[in-house]
């Protein structure tokens, strides 16, 4: 199901998410919906399929508003940092990225609030700021994350990042 291909983001290659994001079957009008476009929303915008990732954060904003879901604004919000970041605004990026994943936390979500700002910072590369990085990398660490936190501090101490 999504969850699963949501749960797996971090170990499968982003073309087999986006296959298992395109076989899951709609079960439930309500029941898998939010899964269903968490799992969505995450695979394309790191897809970069834009397309895509405009009609699901449309859905997303309004079923956080209707459905009692304000998780999949945060999803939203994470997904536009990651196409601020491929358009080269990387401070603007990070700010909204950690501002959506703060938001995660904020609903008890710890592990996929490190695990999207890390996915967001890897793409920031050079222009990912070296204090976030080095505190998602603690984040990281301290849930037994090590081979995510391990690529996210090296962006902390890369000599070229501009913070």
């Amino acid at each position: 199901g999504s969850w699963i291909t949501e749960a797996l983001r971090g170990v499968v290659a982003i073309d087999e998410s986006l296959a298992r994001v395109d076989q899951v079957k709609r079960g439930s009008i309500h029941g898998d919906t939010v899964d269903r476009l968490r799992a969505a929303l995450q695979v394309r915008a790191l897809a970069g399929q834009w397309g895509a990732v405009d009609e699901l954060a449309c859905d997303a904003r309004v079923l956080a508003e209707t459905g009692g879901a304000p998780e999949l604004t945060a999803m939203a919000d994470w997904a536009q940092a990651l196409r601020l970041a491929q358009a080269g605004d990387a401070s603007r990026a990070a700010a909204l990225g950690e501002a959506a994943c703060a938001a995660l936390v904020a609903r008890g979500e710890r592990y996929t609030a490190a695990r999207m700002l890390a996915e967001l910072l890897i793409r920031l590369d050079d222009a990912a700021p070296p204090g976030l990085a080095n505190t998602t990398a603690q984040r990281l660490e301290a849930m037994g994350a090590r081979t995510t936190a391990a690529a996210v501090r090296a962006l902390a101490s890369a000599p070229d990042g501009d913070g």
